[in-house]
């Protein structure tokens, strides 16, 4: 819509009529310098949002048009399946154009800031009223898309050399904070995206596949799927209110256990797809286990149900992923047996 009626609406905005209209002057206020939603006009919008980057905790109008025009310009519809193609470029150069210029730092700050924001006043019991929530989201969904595309983008790209792990502590903590903030039915569906989009954004971290020189033990335990298991495991244990979205999330990217509920039989082809990534995952964690020990005898002790359900999902994936994972869970939730028995007796 601002394509076509930019011009009239910054326009309108300016006619001092009502109040209603001094609002829409503020929601429009980047249209001053960038009249044009054009990718030609991509370094303008960079402009902008260098400039509102400190404010983001004010939850400016200006800033939510300036993020949701580099949200269009970057990142291509859901539906849109044209890869390679010259739609899917377009896409791809502004995406090159917002990391090159440093814009990729900036997303994620406003993601780490925002779950700060929420973190605090969840703790102090604070609801938030629907028109910040509101706002509070308009920012987080488009920034959130720009970095998880952002993200796939460079690891397909550099594969094993990709070695940044930076984006993940502020990708677990707004996961952790939409899980624990009290959301109204009005925003679920929303809070329900970022989660997958979260999601989706760390599972990009399983894409380098090693080669067969490279996947020794030591190979594995230096990967990029291993270091950002390691980071999700540390952060699980951190404190106990990260006990129950690391275990979400720990769940979400593991494997759904077998049997698989399919309308068709899986041809050998997609059986062996089947086994074979669930062989990796096993590998991958196999030189975590002594952090998946730990996660696990630190939530097994709780009485909270919904974490316990949670953690046995997630004892249920691992366990069945392949025979060195079952073997590991099993001697973990053993020695937790043996160990309460000999304080029982």
């Amino acid at each position: 819509m601002l394509e076509k009626f930019a011009t009239r609406i910054l326009a309108v905005s300016e006619q001092d009529f009502n109040s209603r209209l001094t609002e829409l002057e503020e929601w429009v206020a980047p249209l001053k310098k960038v009249p044009c939603v054009s990718r030609d006009k991509m370094s303008d919008l960079i402009g902008q949002l260098k400039m509102y980057a400190e404010d983001v905790h004010k939850l400016p109008p200006g800033l939510i048009t300036t993020v949701r025009i580099l949200h269009y310009l970057s990142v291509p519809p859901e539906k849109l399946y044209t890869q390679d193609s010259q739609s899917e470029l377009k896409y791809m150069h502004a995406l090159v154009e917002l990391y090159s210029e440093e814009c990729f730092p900036i997303f994620l700050s406003f993601l780490q800031k925002l779950s700060e924001s929420l973190l605090r006043r969840w703790q102090k019991g604070i609801r938030l009223s629907n028109d910040q929530m509101s706002r509070y989201l308009a920012i987080t969904q488009p920034s959130l898309s720009i970095v998880k595309r952002s993200i796939a983008f460079v690891i397909e790209g550099r594969e094993t050399e990709f070695k940044d792990l930076t984006a993940l502590p502020a990708l677990f903590e707004l996961h952790t904070v939409l899980c624990s903030v009290p959301i109204s039915v009005m925003h679920s569906q929303g809070i329900a995206k970022i989660q997958k989009d979260i999601v989706d954004a760390i599972l990009a971290y399983t894409q380098p596949a090693l080669n067969q020189a490279a996947a020794t033990e030591e190979g594995l335990a230096q990967s990029l799927w291993t270091m950002m298991l390691t980071d999700l495991l540390k952060y699980a244990k951190k404190l106990p209110y990260t006990y129950l979205s690391g275990l979400i999330m720990m769940s979400e990217l593991l494997p759904l256990p077998l049997p698989l509920q399919t309308k068709e039989p899986l041809d050998s082809t997609e059986k062996s797809e089947v086994v074979m990534t669930r062989k990796l995952w096993s590998a991958h964690l196999h030189p975590l286990s002594s952090l998946i020990n730990d996660l696990i005898k630190e939530c097994s002790g709780s009485s909270c149900q919904p974490l316990q359900q949670m953690l046995c999902r997630v004892c249920w994936q691992l366990a069945d992923l392949a025979s060195p994972s079952a073997t590991m869970i099993t001697r973990c939730l053993l020695d937790i047996i043996i160990e309460n028995s000999r304080i029982l007796w």
